[in-house]
């Protein structure tokens, strides 16, 4: 339950709709989404990092359907720097 705000974020981001969410007796939380493929891309490891590692993720295709906008890109990347003496 802790984490699911972080992931209903980075779902919604992805152009993810919610169609269903249940929660355990065990303090378990199971959302269900309808997401492009594309926002699938790279998915997986963001889920296990933000969630620390106690994500369970499934898929399959549903339809095909039109597109939903921009996906964001990576949020990390790299500094370069050189000194010349």
């Amino acid at each position: 339950e802790g984490y699911s705000g972080t992931v209903i974020q980075e779902l919604n981001e992805r152009g993810g709709e919610m169609t269903d969410l249940r929660t355990g007796d065990d303090g378990t939380v199971r959302l269900e989404y309808k997401i492009p493929s594309r926002g699938l891309i790279g998915l997986r490891t963001q889920m296990l990092t933000a969630t620390a590692g106690e994500a369970v993720m499934a898929h399959r295709f549903s339809e095909y359907k039109p597109w939903k906008g921009p996906i964001p890109g990576r949020n990390n990347g790299v500094l370069l720097a050189k000194d010349k003496q």
